[in-house]
């Protein structure tokens, strides 16, 4: 029990180191492991809000006893134990013993502090931080490089220090990164365990504390590497039968994340991509496999033949927003691939973007020039990036080993939830209103990415905006609506909506059995729709007029506008000042302006 006491008071005291937490490891880094955990590694086998997934290596001689403790401030500082597996691995370097521990129940937006061993006093490591997705993270960034793969030794000129050092910057200029995605070709040698020792030795301040998503690449899968990949990483085991742990996908965020091996089998994996794709309901798909089905390199195409017919199609169909590759040893950026074609000059809503991802190692490629590239760097310098993706937003920023920029740009999606609009910016006065109506299903975009904001808006979709932003249409299921305009058909989209809006006396006829629907309605017609609507749903009395007419041309309004116009001033309904041009027709931005403005004026 006093040991036991100990190693609590430890791990509390480690809750809040500030800086990198270093794992003990011992000898050089070649050896089949020792006593003590070695190459630790942060993955996720199952879901990040909930959980992480913790794996190292010993000596097969070791304990096989595989344990993980962990705390966080928010449970007090009481520790945990959870337990694993281990078994042995055979390497070309001699056995060793690989630990896996799969935390789960987890706190969602947690910081826990940790330490792997086998549950002796004497073989844990020492702490290690991370921290579980936020339950509604709308906001994220990750990181993206490529191509470790180096001569097996500790150099940062043509070793995996290399890898090291840029892993190092990465967090540097993105502190707050979820994630690292490696693309494939993370050693020279899959079969030869000595390149994963010194990949591991260069990161083992970053992968105990940060998680990691790997893709396998041809490097990786040489001889018996396939074996190593999957028994050094735990990943999730959903991908199609055969390529376990090396197809696989997850969520974070509003993102929906597949991993291909591109080494694998293209056809079995399509289908699933194509079933798995289709089943997420998150804003952003994207795809990380090594090989570019677009490539940069001249040798490539031919190569690259089997991934354009086999995979291709599946991304033009499921709608996958960014392809990350590697393979190529230079970066580039295709023009988004819309409609089966790539389309130049193209705005940055829509279509498939492709990136290969440049090396964070020491070889490099040439470049060719190819129809689809937009853009090309190929300086023989390392490079990685940021890749935020913050609402309906994804912004990519690539920056090289001496901390120039080599691309960035930022594509947009329209989503009904963030509500924002290709022509929609974020300086647009309008855009957090429209951001907070499309989102409840009040408005939505003319077309499927514009919002076209200075196009009048009719009568019929005004009255329909007022009932649904009052909630009218579930009100009147069941009870008559009288239909009592002769030019509004029953097979009109606004049918229901203009009766249900004449039935609760928000909207009236231009006459008696005229509604005019199609007609671009006025300022003063909106002002009186908005005051009725007011008057439906206001639990307070409508204001008394104000003292004197708010604006300078109130006496170019109808007679019977006049009030309504006033009254929607003094209730803040309507912000103009100076004039309010009455007869002018109202646009959609305005119309969305005063609609949220009814909206927060009677909750």
């Amino acid at each position: 029990m006093r040991r036991l006491h100990q190693r609590i008071a430890v791990l509390a005291a480690a809750v809040g180191i500030v800086g990198i937490v270093l794992p003990i490891y011992g000898g050089d880094g070649v050896a089949a492991g020792s006593e003590k955990p070695e190459n630790i590694v942060l993955t996720w086998e199952s879901d990040p809000r909930s959980s992480v997934s913790v794996t190292w290596r010993t000596s097969s001689a070791s304990a096989a006893n595989s344990v993980v403790e962990i705390v966080s401030a928010e449970d007090g500082g009481t520790a945990k134990r959870f337990s694993g597996t281990s078994f042995a691995h055979k390497t070309d370097e001699g056995a060793m013993r690989i630990h896996e521990v799969d935390i789960s129940g987890l706190k969602a937006g947690t910081s826990y502090t940790y330490r792997a061993g086998d549950g002796t006093e004497s073989g844990w490591s020492q702490p290690g931080t991370f921290k579980t997705e936020e339950e509604d993270e709308a906001r994220f960034t990750f990181l993206f490089t490529t191509d470790t793969q180096a001569v097996p030794n500790a150099s940062a000129t043509n070793g995996y220090g290399i890898w090291g050092e840029i892993f190092g910057k990465a967090l540097k200029q993105y502190p707050d990164a979820k994630f690292m995605l490696l693309s494939g070709d993370i050693v020279d040698y899959g079969n030869k365990q000595r390149h994963w020792d010194f990949w591991f030795e260069a990161a083992k301040a970053y992968l105990p504390r940060l998680p990691i998503v790997p893709v396998v690449g041809n490097h990786d899968a040489v001889g018996e590497g396939e074996a190593n990949f999957r028994a050094q990483f735990q990943l999730p085991r959903n991908g199609p039968a055969g390529e376990e742990e090396l197809a696989y996908s997850f969520d974070y965020g509003n993102t929906h994340i597949a991993v291909l091996n591109s080494e694998g089998d293209l056809v079995a994996q399509a289908a699933w991509l194509k079933k798995d794709m289709n089943a997420s309901d998150k804003l952003w798909k994207i795809v990380s496999m090594h090989h570019s089905p677009f490539p940069s390199h001249p040798d490539r195409m031919r190569e690259s033949r089997k991934y354009r017919s086999k995979l291709v199609p599946v991304f033009d169909e499921a709608g996958i927003d960014l392809v990350l590759t590697g393979h190529d040893h230079a970066y580039m950026r295709s023009w988004p691939r819309i409609g089966g074609k790539f389309k130049r000059g193209a705005a940055a809503f829509g279509g498939t973007t492709y990136i290969i991802g440049g090396t964070a190692g020491p070889k490099f490629y040439s470049m060719a020039n190819y129809g689809w590239m937009r853009v090309k760097f190929d300086e023989n310098i390392q490079i990685y990036s940021g890749i935020t993706v913050d609402g309906n937003e994804l912004r990519m920023k690539v920056t090289t080993r001496d901390g120039r920029t080599a691309d960035a740009f930022t594509m947009r999606k329209f989503s009904r939830k963030y509500g924002t609009y290709a022509d929609v910016g974020p300086s647009h006065w309008a855009y957090g209103i429209l951001r907070e109506l499309t989102g409840q299903n009040i408005f939505s975009g003319a077309t499927l990415t514009e919002f076209r904001p200075q196009r009048p808006v009719t009568r019929a979709e005004f009255a329909t905006l007022l009932v649904r932003a009052l909630g009218l249409e579930k009100q009147y299921v069941g009870k008559p609506v009288l239909f009592r305009f002769n030019d509004v058909g029953v097979e009109d989209w606004f049918a229901y909506t203009v009766h249900v809006a004449a039935e609760a006396g928000i909207a009236s006829g231009m006459t008696v059995d005229r509604f005019e629907p199609n007609r671009a309605i006025s300022r003063e017609e909106m002002a009186a729709m908005l005051m009725r609507a007011y008057g439906a749903k206001a639990d307070s009395a409508k204001p008394e007029p104000a003292a004197s007419a708010p604006f300078a041309d109130i006496g170019e309004a109808s007679g019977w506008a006049r009030m309504h116009i006033v009254q929607a001033s003094a209730l803040g309904l309507v912000n103009e000042t100076g004039a309010f041009k009455p007869k002018d027709k109202a646009t959609r931005a305005e119309s969305a302006a005063v609609i949220y403005n009814l909206l927060h004026s009677i909750r």
